[in-house]
């Protein structure tokens, strides 16, 4: 009678081979998730930067047409103490409605005014070897 009700009891939980299955299942889903949610995270970042940028332009036509600029600017780290960067700096913590501070604290850019008055801004360590972000994305690293 008591094999009778051992064997009439049900299982219950999981067996080592089902958990095993189900954490393979999970692990596979990890690999294929992890590497697209740094691919999103790298894509918003780049276009972060070219939204910057064109901010910074748009601040750097603003003060050249006014005439707020002195000397000329070319190659300009905006982060230096140069008085054209502290005065584009203070326009886009004052003035700019979409770019702040954190904006541009992490990262270099640079900025230049041609003589027709085309302004070009960069980032990266240096203005010679950055990648455009206003007026023409590179293409091969801002997609």
């Amino acid at each position: 009678m008591k094999k009778q009700t051992v064997l009439n009891k049900k299982k219950k939980g999981f067996t080592l081979i089902e958990l095993i299955i189900v954490m393979a299942i999970m692990a596979i889903l990890a690999m294929i998730a992890i590497p697209k949610f740094t691919e999103f995270k790298n894509t918003a970042n780049k276009k972060h930067d070219v939204t910057t940028g064109r901010t910074i332009a748009n601040v750097v036509n603003t003060l050249n047409a006014n005439g707020s600029f002195s000397g000329t600017v070319s190659g300009l780290d905006i982060s230096s103490a140069d008085a054209n960067a502290v005065l584009i700096r203070s326009m886009l913590e004052n003035g700019a409605p979409t770019a702040k501070t954190t904006a541009v604290k992490d990262k270099n850019f640079f900025v230049s005014i041609d003589s027709n008055d085309k302004v070009t801004v960069k980032t990266g360590d240096n203005y010679a070897s950055g990648k455009e972000v206003y007026p023409n994305p590179d293409s091969d690293t801002f997609k």
